[in-house]
């Protein structure tokens, strides 16, 4: 299943596949096999790097984005 959050941030910003590989350091490759949902664990760096690109949150792209606890 297509990660449609993913894709419609990236149409909302005018970024396209290749300048997004580009801006989140992530292999053109790897990057349409998440888009296109073939990779059902994505590495929270790879959110990270992916949402800081698009300039916004992990939560917002990824609806399987871990959820980080306050250390006590």
């Amino acid at each position: 299943m297509k990660n449609e959050k993913l894709i419609t941030f990236m149409h909302t910003k005018g970024v396209t596949r290749a300048q997004l590989s580009v801006l989140s350091g992530i292999s053109a490759t790897t990057l349409n096999r998440i888009i296109n949902g073939q990779i059902l664990h994505v590495k929270t760096a790879q959110m990270q790097a992916i949402a800081r690109a698009l300039g916004t949150d992990i939560h917002s792209v990824f609806d399987n984005a871990p959820v980080q606890l306050p250390l006590p």
